[in-house]
């Protein structure tokens, strides 16, 4: 697997092996609001025998961009009216969102994968006090999930863990 900016040269991309039992990677210090690329190519040999001539071409780069806000502390989020909790984090893809609201509001909520891809998508109408909000991503990979948030003119974006 190689990622990196798409303006540079590809074979400058950082490179990382994924060996079996293991079958992905988590790129941490991504910046924000950034458009990378990545690519993949398969190893027909050996995990720990890197022999080119057994390592299938590179896929076509597939490009993603990456949120653009990140939340100080990956569960818990407050702000002057609205306290934001997830639980259990980490899952097994079901999970709760509790909110306490100062007021009746409209919560837009969007999980999206690491790609960028919008994976749920809800129009929550919250109520002055505390809400609980279950989110069901049964069914879907394992990996990193951004929860995102959109509370009147405030947006929290909360990292989940599908395990």
């Amino acid at each position: 697997m190689s990622y990196g900016l798409p303006n540079l040269n590809v074979n400058t991309w950082a490179t990382y092996l994924v060996c079996s039992p293991g079958d992905s990677i988590v790129i941490n210090n991504l910046a924000p609001n950034t458009r990378y690329g990545f690519r993949i190519r398969t190893n027909c040999g050996p995990c720990n025998d890197i022999n080119q001539q057994l390592m299938s071409g590179w896929s076509p780069i597939t490009l993603f961009t990456t949120p653009s806000i990140r939340g100080e502390n990956d569960e818990l989020m407050t702000t002057n009216t609205n306290v934001v909790s997830v639980y259990p984090n980490p899952n097994k893809g079901s999970f709760v969102i509790d909110m306490e609201s100062t007021e009746n509001q409209l919560v837009n909520i969007k999980v999206m994968d690491v790609m960028g891809r919008i994976i749920l998508h809800q129009d929550i109408q919250a109520v002055s006090g505390n809400n609980s909000f279950p989110i069901d991503l049964i069914g879907e990979s394992y990996g990193v999930y951004l929860l995102q948030m959109v509370i009147g003119n405030e947006v929290k974006t909360i990292r989940v863990v599908v395990e």
